[in-house]
Order: structure tokens, then C-alpha cells, then sequence
């Protein structure tokens, strides 16, 4: 039974609702244990993210900006924040919160591979290579790094390592059907001579 007055029961209650898909119950009883408790951290970030997952990216930004305002070392939110700016078109402001949450949190694999998109989109090829290795070291196992990896080595003429960046990705995830037409697409252009 939901202890009505408990902001821990009604932020585990909306984890448990978010899981299940029910964005809008989540929304709400994240939103009563913020009433609750004003400095439920964990309750703004959570909330954030869902809204963030609902496209209501200004919502979201709003419950990450909260989060940092009472803890400004809270590494995730900063994250967060830079994800939702991003996906405003903030890419500046996306940049410099990625950088923050690294320089709070250098261990966050999140952190660094989001920097390394944004800097790989961006054409700064060198930092993006660096951002995205590092995020590996602390996450070998995501799929999406090594293929955004390969990418960045490809768009560097470092086609060897591409393929094998391509190849990890394949290899934890066979049916990567993006990271496939990567591979065949390196491996074609290794075999075109140097013009």
C-alpha cells in the first residue's frame, strides 16, 4: 500500500510506472513527490528524463536545471540537460554540459559518449576519437560506441580501425543493421584504390 505522505514511495511508484510505460502516471506521482519533498533530487532528473523521452524537451530541461540548481555537482543531471539541449539544437550549450558532468564525474561512459557525438557532428574529429575511446574504456560493451567510433576513424582515413570498431559493434550485436552497412561501406572503401 502507497504511503501517501511518503515522497519515496511515489518516486519508486513512478519508476515502477515508467518501466511499464505509463509515462503520464509516472509524470504525475514523480510531480507529487516533488511537492512532497522540494529537494528530491533523484524525483527532478527521473521526471526529466521522461519528459525528455516525451519530445516535451523544455519541461525536461526545466527538471534538470532544478536538479543543478540544488546540486550543482550533480553529475547525471548535467548530462541530461545536455541531452535535451541537444536535441533543442542547443549544441554549444549541450557541449558545455557534457564537459561539466565530466569534469564532476570523469568515470561517466554517458558523459563521454555524448561528448563524442556532439564533437564528431561537429567535424572535430580528434577530440570525438578521444571522447569516444574513453567512454569504451569505462563501457567496452555498448554497440553504439564502437559504431559511432568507426565512423569517426573513417572520417579520418583510418579505415582499418573502422572496420574493427564496425566489427565489435556486430559482434555484440549481430542484427546492427546500421553498424553492418558501415562495415560494408569501409570495407569497399579499402578496396578502391587511392586516387
Amino acid at each position: 500500500k502507497l504511503e501517501p505522505n511518503s515522497p519515496q514511495a511515489h518516486g519508486d511508484l513512478a519508476d515502477a510506472l515508467s518501466k511499464q510505460g505509463k509515462s503520464e502516471d509516472a509524470i504525475r506521482e514523480f510531480k507529487e513527490a516533488i511537492r512532497l519533498c522540494p529537494d528530491y533530487l533523484d524525483a527532478y532528473n527521473h521526471l526529466g528524463v521522461i519528459l525528455e523521452n516525451a519530445g516535451r524537451l523544455d519541461e525536461a530541461s526545466a527538471q534538470f536545471e532544478q536538479a543543478i540548481q540544488l546540486y550543482p555537482a550533480y553529475a547525471e543531471a548535467h548530462n541530461n540537460l545536455g541531452l535535451a539541449l541537444e536535441s533543442k539544437g542547443r549544441m554549444e550549450a549541450a557541449l558545455k554540459e557534457y564537459q561539466q558532468a565530466l569534469k564532476l564525474d570523469p568515470d561517466s561512459s554517458k558523459a563521454h559518449f555524448n561528448l563524442g557525438l556532439i564533437l564528431k557532428n561537429q567535424g572535430q574529429l580528434n577530440e570525438a576519437i578521444a571522447q569516444l575511446k574513453a567512454g569504451l574504456r569505462l563501457e567496452p560493451d555498448s554497440p553504439q560506441a564502437h559504431n559511432e567510433l568507426g565512423l569517426a576513424l573513417g572520417q579520418k582515413g583510418r579505415l582499418d580501425e573502422a572496420v574493427s570498431q564496425f566489427q565489435d559493434a556486430l559482434r555484440l550485436k549481430p542484427d546492427y543493421a546500421e553498424a553492418q552497412k558501415n562495415l560494408n561501406a569501409a570495407l569497399n572503401a579499402k578496396r578502391e584504390p587511392s586516387r
